[in-house]
């Protein structure tokens, strides 16, 4: 690890994501008033848009530190190496589709700095329009929240102890949670160290969950800070084709199921895969013919469900394969530091 000379490492993975990316810098810059900070951007080898050539070429990134790893690492991967270059004693992982707003990274830091105990805090996340993005506190996961846990049943009964998110709902303040997102978290320096960083058993998703359950279990506390808000875009990244979007639905389970195997063992993780066998089977079945028809919004359910449904009986690999090689890459990349 690199020694100290600042207070706050904002380390961003971007993926084809540079547009953002501009976006996020630039609010950073307006808005970050308090502490002292780097920026640390990982580019994680994008190749739709210009983003190699922009952090390394545009003026509006000259004072930031950028990291290229010659293959895609992952998020899980690409956070922990910011995490090694970074010279803040308090690190800040930030997504790219992100706008900090006015105080926002300011307080989270405040929050920290004002009680040692506390080991990561996070910020209340807005769609553009200004609307509540409830993810930003999530509960570990349950069978009982994961099955439950439909739009219908959320919206009508959003403060149920059940989806964890009840204190988005009281007076701003910071509170204990047990998870918040990382599209915006912040964590102190030896907290991160003494977890070990990101656990390398994910590619993306749950990743976060996984840090503020050991954070806690280590005697951290994790906060929400209610009067930190910023503009998160939400899902940018992997929000371009049908393929991607399969990508994310098995890749979401799977890492919940990584997670839910770690927290209550294997036994409680496969009642989970049954659990998903069946929830896909239930839309499946009913959707069957309108699908066969040409229904389209049958047709999409199905497509999403299937795919499920194949992960959950084993047919779905590719992610057990992604950890490994990113692994892989990791170990043996290489890295330019610019």
């Amino acid at each position: 690890m690199m020694t100290t000379t600042t207070d706050l490492s904002i380390i961003i993975v971007n993926w084809n994501s540079i547009g953002f990316l501009r976006d996020c810098v630039k609010s950073l810059r307006e808005t970050v008033l308090g502490p002292t900070y780097e920026i640390i951007v990982i580019d994680n080898v994008s190749e739709r848009d210009n983003s190699r050539q922009a952090l390394t070429e545009e003026p509006e990134f000259k004072d930031v530190r950028v990291l290229l790893p010659d293959t895609n690492l992952g998020f899980v991967r690409a956070n922990n190496l910011g995490a090694k270059y970074a010279r803040g004693k308090v690190l800040l992982f930030l997504n790219p589709d992100t706008l900090a707003l006015e105080g926002a990274i300011d307080r989270l830091y405040a929050a920290l700095e004002e009680d040692p105990a506390r080991g990561i805090t996070g910020a209340r996340q807005l769609y553009p329009d200004g609307t509540l993005q409830t993810p930003c506190v999530q509960p570990f996961p349950t069978l009982a929240n994961q099955f439950l846990s439909i739009d219908a049943l959320r919206n009508k009964w959003p403060t149920l102890p059940l989806w964890g998110i009840e204190v988005l709902y009281r007076e701003p303040a910071i509170y204990e949670v047990d998870s918040v997102s990382g599209a915006c978290l912040m964590i102190r320096r030896e907290a991160f160290e003494q977890i070990g960083g990101f656990s390398q058993d994910y590619f993306m998703y749950a990743e976060e969950t996984d840090l503020c359950y050991f954070a806690r279990r280590a005697g951290w506390k994790v906060c929400h800070v209610g009067t930190a808000a910023i503009i998160h875009f939400a899902g940018q990244s992997t929000a371009h084709t049908q393929s991607s979007n399969t990508f994310v639905e098995v890749l979401i389970r799977e890492s919940t199921h990584t997670l839910m195997t770690k927290i209550h063992g294997p036994a409680y993780a496969f009642l989970y895969r049954c659990g998903m066998l069946a929830s896909a089977l239930l839309r499946i079945i009913p959707l069957g013919i309108p699908a066969l028809l040409g229904h389209a919004r049958s047709r999409a359910i199905c497509n999403k469900w299937g795919v499920v449904a194949k992960w959950a009986v084993g047919m779905e690999k590719w992610p057990q394969k992604l950890v490994s090689e990113a692994d892989q890459a990791f170990r043996g990349g290489t890295v330019e530091e610019v």
